[in-house]
């Protein structure tokens, strides 16, 4: 069977875009199983509670990214996971429970960071839409 270059090229833009979603996927299912495993080994101290906790308790930012810039924080992503598109870090950095204040959506400020440092020549990005890291 023969397939015509058009066919060809979307084939391989669907497997890219699956490689993508299984890092995603396989990211998410280790951060479930860490928080499992705790609970697996626990005695379940205190119940969970169902509301949100108020502001003033809710968790400080993942300690992963303290003291880092947005730029720092979406370049490390990038540089692990060359071709993601915004949307992509922004979902694993929503698993990770980092976010920014903000009147601005979370998923608008990642993707304003990286068209800033598209702009700046920091960043390129492919025909898929996929960004990459100028190193």
């Amino acid at each position: 069977m023969t397939l015509n270059p058009s066919a060809l090229a979307e084939l391989r833009r669907a497997v890219a875009g699956l490689v993508a979603e299984r890092a995603l996927i396989d990211e998410g299912i280790a951060a479930i199983r860490r928080v499992l495993a705790h609970y697996d080994t626990a005695e379940f101290p205190q119940r969970v509670p169902l509301a949100a906790p108020a502001d003033d308790q809710q968790p400080a930012k993942t300690d992963k990214y303290a003291g880092m810039t947005m730029r720092e924080v979406v370049s490390v992503h990038l540089r692990a996971h060359p071709g993601w598109k915004a949307a992509d870090v922004t979902r694993v950095l929503r698993l990770e429970g980092y976010s920014r204040a903000g009147a601005t959506r979370f998923s608008h400020r990642v993707y304003n960071e990286i068209w800033r440092m598209e702009r700046d020549g920091l960043v390129t990005k492919n025909e898929h839409g996929g960004f990459h890291l100028k190193e």
